[in-house]
């Protein structure tokens, strides 16, 4: 059984990851994904680019190859930025945002805030700050009184096996969820 403060710690965090269309300054979001440490649930939705994304942004075959993200794909199944960025708002509440790579992620969630707001009148609304993956792993690790360097070394190859990261949003922020549930304790 967990221990009670361990799942509290874990009831603050909420882990999300991007797709994107390219990694450069211009790229755009093309996925988004959620994963709950305490529950395992995991939310992901493609998104359809935004017109300004479409003839400003950039694309790379590259990172196209690497998702599996075409562009048709997300024409056709990409749902709006704004209900994407309502919904992910709704589900993050008030929990810390954690990703495994905060420059990237937090650029593209502010794209994505950027482009829900556009034309609403409340455009300067800034999506939540992100929290490093790495800092939150090695603080749950050295509240447990673990030597964070090993935890976490053990924690990625332990959840690496069981929760691989195919380059997909939810899959993705489902292995960084279990990263946490794991040097916590809880797994």
């Amino acid at each position: 059984m967990r221990p009670a403060v361990k799942q509290a710690r874990l009831d603050r965090y909420i882990c999300i990851d991007f797709e994107a269309s390219a990694l450069g300054a211009k790229s755009f979001p093309t996925e988004v994904g959620l994963a709950d440490p305490v529950t395992g649930e995991v939310w992901a939705t493609l998104i359809k680019p935004h017109p300004v994304w479409l003839t400003e942004g950039e694309w790379n075959a590259v990172g196209e190859s690497v998702t599996g993200i075409t562009r048709p794909m997300l024409a056709e199944s990409g749902a709006d930025p704004s209900q994407i960025y309502a919904n992910v708002r709704r589900r993050v509440a008030d929990r810390a945002v954690v990703s495994d790579s905060p420059s990237y992620d937090g650029r593209w969630f502010a794209a994505l805030a950027a482009a829900a707001m556009q034309g609403t009148g409340m455009e300067g609304e800034k999506p939540p700050p992100l929290l490093g993956l790495i800092m939150v792993a090695w603080e749950l690790a050295a509240a447990r009184g673990r030597r964070p360097d090993i935890a976490w070394n053990k924690a990625e190859l332990e959840v690496g096996l069981r929760f691989p990261k195919p380059h997909r949003a939810g899959p993705d922020a489902r292995h960084n969820a279990e990263i946490l549930r794991h040097l916590a304790g809880a797994s």
